[in-house]
């Protein structure tokens, strides 16, 4: 999937405390690596990005990111890793 970063914030409306917590309840699975293809970091945030091509690209996503690929500029597309679950930020249903 090719995503690019958003600017802007919308807090989680689902009850989890962070978009970190929110990611690891609906994949149950636990942040490790960063989710930019290449990149070796461990994760420190969960990142918000967008499809880069199609209709998709109004859904916003959640994914594992450390914080230099947190900041790419938000015009730049950059490929996610395949084993990489986005997580719609809207997605209420785990937690």
């Amino acid at each position: 999937m090719n995503v690019k970063n958003l600017t802007g914030y919308r807090p989680p409306t689902c009850g989890c405390k962070s978009y970190k917590e929110h990611w690891e309840k609906s994949t149950n699975s636990t942040f490790n690596k960063c989710a930019r293809k290449g990149c070796g970091n461990y994760a420190d945030v969960g990142g918000h990005v967008i499809n880069c091509h199609g209709n998709a690209s109004a859904v916003w996503y959640i994914v594992p990111l450390c914080n230099s690929c947190n900041s790419i500029p938000t015009d730049e597309c950059y490929e996610l890793n395949s084993w990489v679950v986005p997580v719609r930020v809207t997605d209420k249903s785990t937690c």
